[in-house]
Order: C-alpha cells, then structure tokens, then sequence
C-alpha cells in the first residue's frame, strides 16, 4: 500500500493507484484535520486526485513531479 498513516498525518508514497483512493478517503473520514504529505509520491491515478480535491486536506507538501503539482491545490494550502 502507498499510503502511510501516522498520528498527525497521511502521507502517499510512490505510485498511488486507483487501489489508493477508497482507503485514502477512509483515511481521511477517520482522521478529520489530518495533513497530507505528497513530497514522496511519484504518480497519482485521477481518482485518487479526486479524493484530494474533495477532501481538501491540508498539504504539508506536493509532490516534485509539475504536473501532478499542477492539478492540486496550491498557495495556503500547500
């Protein structure tokens, strides 16, 4: 699983795939206020990107990748 759950975070790892987003979203459900770190993630599949923008997480960080940056929300959120 790419996804890592710590007390005060989440944080998506690698390539996370359409197996990411329900427990992504469960994550999130469950850990109301949790950030959301994506420095380490290299690909997100659109319905884990959709996740994101439903949840509005706070990100901690983006990932390197400029698309991807590109398609999240930024400014002081990220």
């Amino acid at each position: 699983m790419t996804l890592a759950i710590h007390p005060d975070r989440l944080e998506l790892l690698g390539v996370c795939g359409l197996d990411d987003a329900e427990p992504l979203l469960r994550a999130l459900i469950e850990r109301p206020g949790a950030a959301l770190e994506l420095a380490d993630c290299a690909f997100l599949h659109t319905a884990v990107i959709q996740v994101i923008l439903a949840g509005r997480p706070r990100l901690n960080s983006l990932p390197r990748n400029i698309l991807l940056q590109s398609l999240l929300p930024q400014g002081d959120n990220a």
